[in-house]
């Protein structure tokens, strides 16, 4: 083995034992600062400030982050056994997730979304304009020869979702 090889093992073997004393702990979320992505959780008769959302410091703003309800029990990860150096892992209660920053707004309520566009489609094939003799036949206009008329189909769920995100 070489030199640089047994450092490496050294380096490794030394990491290793000092992330062994990493623990689990369930605790009580009594407030959440948004703005710093962290939330005090109480852990039996003791206040933990500062508890991460996310468990990497500098996490970015290409993240989940899920914000505890206030009240809500969650399971947190102790850092290297520093009991002050935690993040939650899990939480029963949800008051607000956070998807790459959100600058995109909310997610759409598709149930929602699809009958306000079956209701103007609905609107658009009630609103019937005659073609002068000789036009072709536009969409949502009768033909020039005979009536024929452009047939709408009303919009459902499986058009407009994606049903890989769910809320």
């Amino acid at each position: 083995m070489s030199t640089f090889d047994e450092a490496l093992l050294h380096l490794i073997s030394k990491v290793s034992k000092k992330t062994q004393q990493t623990a689990i702990v369930d605790g009580k979320v009594t407030a959440v600062d948004k703005d710093a992505k962290t939330c005090t959780v109480k852990v039996d008769e003791r206040e933990i400030p500062k508890v991460r959302i996310n468990s990497i410091l500098e996490a970015g703003t290409n993240v989940i982050d899920v914000f505890p309800s206030v009240g809500s029990k969650v399971v947190c990860g102790v850092v290297e056994g520093n009991p002050m150096d935690m993040y939650v892992i899990d939480t029963n209660d949800i008051d607000e997730i956070i998807i790459n920053g959100g600058e995109n707004g909310g997610l759409i309520k598709v149930s929602e979304i699809v009958d306000k566009i079956n209701r103007l489609e609905g609107d658009f094939k009630e609103h019937v304009h005659i073609c002068p003799s000789g036009v072709s036949n536009a969409p949502g206009t009768p033909a020039s020869s005979g009536a024929t008329y452009y047939t709408w189909s009303n919009t459902i769920i499986e058009d407009i979702e994606n049903e890989k995100i769910k809320h």
